[in-house]
């Protein structure tokens, strides 16, 4: 060991330096007051809410303020990326323990019910030891599920009581064990940055907030639900735009001829708003039509009559349902759509999908047809974010054979498609 004086341990570390807010400093470095700053506030934007049991509250303090130390010791980083992972472990076990209530109920071979009394998460393990319990009872309604008291089996608990949501996190989880794992049991030396460590911390913020109930507004992992707002599609040839509606009452239109307008409720700033089409879902976040495709003096009319609100949508575990004929596959739709159906467009063979994206559903049922899926009805696919909910025809899926009419007008993708595209096959 190199014994350092205290003014060098006190000494900035070069390396730390280096990473600035605008990425990593080749030719320049923050100054040591700066670089202090600037950590301590990238950890401050990751706080933890009230629930969360005190245990994994100061293990989560601790990392925060050792992140800081990096600034003097560049080794540091790595110590709270791998410290950031184990924190997994041990917030599924407090919120267990905390879910429960003070009692666990377990099942044996005979389907004969155990509760053990616990207050602590040891008990809980040391009770599987001594008794050999293979199965745990999730609650009224719930199945039982196999449960060894160790951190795969404990993901799967969180999963299957609904503490944890989304269908692309689920991918993401399963990284972060693997990640946990390797560190718990190293094969080697290793050295991360502090753009790694930081990220960790952010991942297990989101975590363990999610197992308390409380979704991320912006998160990576467990989003919460978006805001929309009422916006006008506007498209007329290759000319497309998207406007406030607040804002479209009150914009000149001197020239209003080849314009076709449809209001929609939608998320700002959705990438995929281009390719909006009423019938099938297509954008990132979920859009609703509120008045059909009109002209301008029309569209004009109808806001002023209705000045439609913004609301807030969930857009984690939505439900799709997609129809596969002889020859095509078609786009996902929503329920209200689907119910909408005229007769003639009920035929095949459908799908209902949960998944966070129409693209992710697609691509699932295209998955599907194409291979064995590695995973049953109801139960998560291994190979795609998604899960394959009951399928049949569209009577067995929608539990009726009578439209009802619930969608409003249909209004086309205001812009050039491939026929077979724009016709919702693919």
């Amino acid at each position: 060991m190199i014994i350092k004086t205290l003014s060098e341990l006190q000494s900035p570390d070069e390396r730390t330096l280096r990473f600035t807010p605008y990425g990593l400093g080749l030719d320049r470095a923050l100054t040591p007051e700066a670089a202090v700053a600037y950590h301590q506030a990238v950890m401050a934007a990751h706080t933890l809410a009230p629930e969360v049991a005190d245990g994994t509250r100061r293990s989560f303090e601790m990392l925060r303020d050792l992140y800081v130390r990096g600034v003097f010791d560049y080794a540091v980083f790595t110590a709270v990326h791998d410290r950031a992972l184990l924190l997994m472990e041990q917030s599924l076990r407090d919120r267990f323990v905390a879910f429960h209530n003070g009692s666990v109920t377990f099942v044996d071979g005979d389907n004969g019910r155990h509760v053990v009394a616990v207050d602590r998460y040891e008990q809980v393990v040391d009770a599987i030891r001594r008794h050999r319990y293979q199965w745990l009872s999730t609650g009224a309604g719930r199945r039982s599920i196999r449960f060894n008291g160790l951190l795969r089996d404990l993901h799967g608990w969180a999963r299957e009581v609904g503490l944890l949501r989304g269908q692309r996190s689920r991918g993401t989880e399963r990284a972060l064990c693997s990640l946990r794992n390797s560190a718990a049991h190293p094969n080697g030396f290793h050295l991360l940055t502090p753009v790694e460590a930081a990220l960790t911390i952010s991942d297990m913020a989101e975590f363990v907030n999610r197992l308390w109930g409380h979704p991320t507004p912006g998160g990576r992992l467990y989003p919460a639900p978006v805001e929309r707002v009422g916006a006008v599609l506007s498209w007329s040839g290759e000319r497309f735009a998207v406007t406030p509606a607040e804002v479209f009452l009150h914009q000149e239109w001197p020239d209003s001829s080849g314009w076709r307008h449809a209001v929609i409720r939608c998320v700002p700033g959705d990438p995929d708003l281009p390719f909006f089409d009423s019938r099938y879902e297509s954008t990132r976040f979920p859009a609703q039509v509120l008045h059909g495709a009109q002209d301008t003096s029309d569209t004009l009319e109808w806001l002023r009559a209705h000045a439609p609100s913004g609301d807030t949508c969930d857009i984690l575990d939505r439900t799709f349902f997609v129809r596969v004929t002889a020859t095509d596959v078609y786009r996902p739709i929503s329920e209200e759509t689907a119910r909408s159906l005229p007769q003639a467009e009920r035929d095949g063979h459908w799908y209902s999908i949960l998944a966070d994206t129409p693209c992710d559903a697609l691509h699932h049922v295209r998955h599907l047809l194409g291979a064995a899926a590695r995973g049953s009805r109801g139960r998560p696919c291994v190979d795609c974010p998604a899960t394959t909910l009951p399928q049949g025809s569209y009577a067995q899926i929608m539990g009726t054979d009578r439209a009802v009419r619930l969608s409003p007008p249909m209004v086309r993708a205001p812009f050039a498609l491939p026929r077979r595209a724009s016709q919702g096959a693919v």
